[in-house]
């Protein structure tokens, strides 16, 4: 007997600086709406509407008042 496919194994985090990153089966959007592709092999970061915004649920400021960030380990 076949292993059924499981359409929503895929996992998302929330990075240090408040970014949201998804990876894994993305054969309904249900790790990246904003991405076409079947499988999303690594973290990546989940986008806003215009596509070139990634989505950011919190700031993260330096000591200077600017704010730094690195998206999903650096990916950008």
């Amino acid at each position: 007997m076949p292993i059924p496919d499981i359409p929503y194994d895929h996992d998302i985090a929330l990075t240090r600086d408040g970014y949201v990153c998804a990876w894994g089966d993305n054969s309904y959007g249900a790790a990246r709406p904003d991405s076409a592709q079947r499988i999303v092999p690594a973290p990546a970061p989940v986008m806003l509407d215009d596509g070139r915004t990634p989505l950011k649920l919190m700031g993260n400021w330096n000591a200077d008042g600017k704010e730094e960030s690195i998206i999903c380990g650096g990916e950008q």
